[in-house]
């Protein structure tokens, strides 16, 4: 399987990067994303590129766990609403009273 590869450039230096299943877009606002954390660190008195790098990527790194993290409180707090749900209709399912019907139009 050919690997899908975007060429763009971070801090003047031309990259090919591997888009592994995202777009050329997607893998150009990333790029742009970093460029963008690099130039802060660096307003920031960090000048060396390499330790620019290394704490863009640690953000960046940091910024996705942050996002599984969430993902993973908003998927328990589905599953636990899911879960009422499911509780409730085996209760009204259990109940011999008849549903009421719902008119036709």
């Amino acid at each position: 399987m050919a690997k899908d590869i975007v060429q763009i450039t971070i801090k003047r230096i031309p990259l090919e990067v591997d888009a592994d299943g995202l777009g050329v877009g997607e893998i150009t606002a990333l790029a742009q994303a970093v460029e963008a954390r690099m130039a802060a660190l660096q307003g920031e008195g960090k000048i060396d590129t390499l330790s620019q790098a290394l704490h863009a990527a640690l953000y960046f790194a940091r910024q996705c766990e942050l996002f599984k993290r969430q993902e993973k409180e908003h998927r328990a707090a589905d599953d636990a609403r899911k879960e009422t749900i499911i509780r409730r209709l085996q209760g009204v399912l259990k109940d011999e009273t008849p549903a009421p019907e719902v008119p036709h139009e």
